[in-house]
Order: structure tokens, then sequence, then C-alpha cells
């Protein structure tokens, strides 16, 4: 029986969860706004700006107009997984704000992923 049970355990993935050092918080957002470099692309803009921490931090600002909550938090994941992805991204001490571009219905994964491809090499020259 206890068997039966570690084994269902390990069928699911352990969640990893943000330290509150790598959370981008209020104050942070303010600064990096007034004072970061900005990027756009076709599906989103960024601002970026160099932190002092060993990581690299993400956060969003995605209003209400863009879509409804289900394509707000579809956008994202997905940004969040290029994110993960992207080896030049996370070995980077940079924190980057992402804002999408327009309505959230037409921007696409490939899109997207053009688009953080584009702004990973922004950080490479």
């Amino acid at each position: 029986m206890q068997d039966a049970v570690r084994e269902e355990k390990t069928l699911f993935r352990k969640r990893k969860t943000i330290n509150l050092s790598e959370k981008l918080v209020k104050e942070d957002f303010r600064i990096i706004i007034r004072k970061g470099n900005r990027y756009r692309g076709k599906y989103l803009k960024a601002v970026y700006r160099t932190n002092k921490l060993n990581c690299a931090r993400l956060g969003f600002s995605v209003s209400a107009k863009a879509g409804n909550a289900v394509k707000r938090n579809l956008f994202r994941r997905r940004v969040k997984q290029l994110f993960r992805e992207n080896t030049t991204l996370k070995k980077k001490e940079i924190d980057i704000i992402v804002f999408p571009v327009g309505k959230l219905e037409h921007s696409s994964y490939k899109g997207l992923k053009e688009d953080v491809k584009k702004l990973s090499k922004v950080f490479t020259e």
C-alpha cells in the first residue's frame, strides 16, 4: 500500500518557487520603468535594467484592455516559458518588465518566441 503511494507522489513534478529576493516588487517596477532601457518587438515591449543580484528577474504589466484573464495569463505563461528556455537571458544579472503590444489575440507563440530571441540578442551585444 505504501509503495503505491510513493509511486503516485513521484508522478507529480515539484513546483519551483521564487525566492523573495528574486521577485520584482512595486518599487523595483518604478525604478526599472524610470531608468531602464527599452526594447520594442512586434508582439511585446520590454524595459530592462541591470541588477546587482546573481539572477535575472522577470515582471509583467498586462492591462485588462489587452484581453480577458485567460488571454492575459496565457501571454504570461508563454513568456515565462520562453524566458526559462532562453539560457542567454537566464544567466544575465538583469531585471526585465514585459508588456504586450496591442491585443493579445493577435500574438502567437511563434511571434513571441522571435521577439524574445531578438531581445536576448540585445543583451549579448
